[in-house]
């Protein structure tokens, strides 16, 4: 029976248009949550709130962090409200049951001068690759400089892509749609790898923007990711690098976009946020600037 929920519960995910990383994140905390009753001898249909708080004492005693506590218990909550709804439970157990307190952390952002030692080493051509060096020299420039997902980036087709106005519209999480405007620097490296680059290796009529050299078809999120990781370690300190993610580009776009003068209403339809909460720890990144500078201050 179990199962049988949790299929139906993946399917309706589904039906709403989850990101493949999503539905697997509520797969994996589900399958926890029932090795967690299958211990406690309990039925998935029987679970009370003392189960609940059970679970999440079952959590710390791994070593889970609040964070990681907090994302389990809400996909637990999510599935209970996929029960009561289909009226296969009476009451959902996590309603009263409060989510761990977590702990406000600054998103590290990369500095300019960082920034421009990675596209620096993104342009040079080197003999023992093939020459990807102006697609890579783009890829930099549609992360930080307007703070795309990594997600969003390998999806980008030339169709949506705006060379008058300086515009893409771009399709983020829940395939919602979104407006972002690009510089003229961006522009540049756009055409630059429209005319050059990639005119040699498309196949197919492939729409996507961006593309795997070898095969001329879309590329995938994982070589972005490879090459953000290979490009860091070339050119930054071993500390820093190890740190440098795809999203620490947009943390970057959104740091400096705030710093310079942005408000944060702006900021959550450029980053494509729904909730404003989430844009606002951009606020607390500024704030925490200013704290530093003023404490630096003599006269």
């Amino acid at each position: 029976m179990t199962k049988n929920l949790k299929c139906d519960f993946i399917n309706n995910l589904k039906s709403k248009s989850k990101s493949e990383n999503t539905i697997q994140a509520y797969s994996r905390n589900l399958d926890l949550f029932f090795e967690f009753l299958e211990q406690q001898n309990k039925s998935v249909l029987e679970v009370k709130h003392t189960d609940i708080e059970k679970f999440l004492l079952f959590l710390f005693d791994k070593g889970n962090g609040a964070s990681t506590r907090s994302q389990k218990l809400s996909t637990v909550k999510t599935f209970y409200n996929f029960l009561q709804m289909n009226e296969l439970v009476e009451k959902n157990p996590c309603l009263y049951i409060d989510s761990p307190k977590l702990e406000k952390k600054l998103p590290v952002h990369l500095s300019s001068e960082n920034i421009n030692k990675l596209i620096e080493e993104a342009q040079k051509v080197k003999k023992q690759k093939q020459n990807n060096a102006k697609r890579n020299t783009l890829i930099l420039h549609l992360l930080v400089n307007c703070g795309l997902r990594i997600s969003e980036l390998v999806n980008i087709k030339i169709e949506d892509i705006d060379m008058l106005n300086n515009l893409i519209i771009v399709t983020g999480k829940g395939n919602k749609q979104r407006v972002v405007g690009f510089n003229e620097t961006t522009k540049k490296a756009i055409t630059t790898y429209l005319q050059k680059d990639r005119k040699k290796v498309v196949k197919n009529n492939c729409p996507y923007l961006i593309l795997n050299s070898r095969t001329g078809e879309q590329l995938k999120v994982r070589v972005i990711q490879k090459l953000i990781k290979e490009l860091s370690n070339d050119c930054l300190d071993s500390n820093l690098a190890q740190k440098v993610t795809p999203h620490k580009f947009r943390h970057t776009c959104a740091t400096m976009l705030y710093e310079n003068g942005i408000d944060v209403f702006t900021l959550q339809l450029v980053l494509g946020h729904s909730n404003l909460n989430t844009t606002k720890i951009y606020t607390h990144v500024a704030n925490a600037a200013v704290l530093a500078a003023t404490q630096n201050f003599t006269v």
